[in-house]
């Protein structure tokens, strides 16, 4: 993977470990209470320290919320490139690879959703599952992934 490779992760259950629209819905941000995985701001860190591209494709409908959740935690600088709004992520991944230019084969995407892996795996963007959030193990076998592939 280049230092021109994209990253695009989902946030929820993802970087965090709740529903964004959930957590707002209820009024139960409490900015002081609200926390990420725990490995996720170094990982962060490493991969734009090395200088790879970085990326939120969401799907939720609260685009709001979600941003409000990237200043929170002061990532707002890590990513590149932010596609949240409602729709389906082959869609989202279809209009990344329009506005960057950057060819699917050099997209590694991270999920907690089976469904989502499945339909952006169809482009031809490399895609891992992430159950229980992310973490260094996890990176290291998404890149593992995505270096197979041919």
């Amino acid at each position: 993977m280049s230092a021109n490779s994209w990253m695009f992760r989902q946030n929820d259950y993802t970087l965090w470990p709740f529903w964004t629209d959930r957590l707002f819905r209820n009024n139960n941000f409490l900015p002081g209470q609200v926390n990420c995985y725990p490995e996720v701001p170094l990982i962060l860190f490493i991969l734009k320290s090395n200088g790879f591209l970085l990326g939120i494709a969401s799907r939720i409908s609260c685009i709001q919320q979600a941003v409000q959740l990237i200043f929170h935690f002061g990532w707002q600088g890590y990513f590149d490139y932010v596609e949240v709004h409602p729709g389906n992520k082959k869609s989202h991944f279809i209009d990344i690879h329009f506005k960057s230019g950057i060819p699917y084969r050099d997209m590694l995407f991270f999920d907690d959703d089976v469904r989502n892996i499945r339909e952006v795996s169809q482009l031809g963007v490399a895609c891992f599952h992430v159950s229980n959030g992310m973490s260094l193990i996890k990176l290291h076998q998404g890149l593992a992934i995505f270096n197979a592939t041919p």
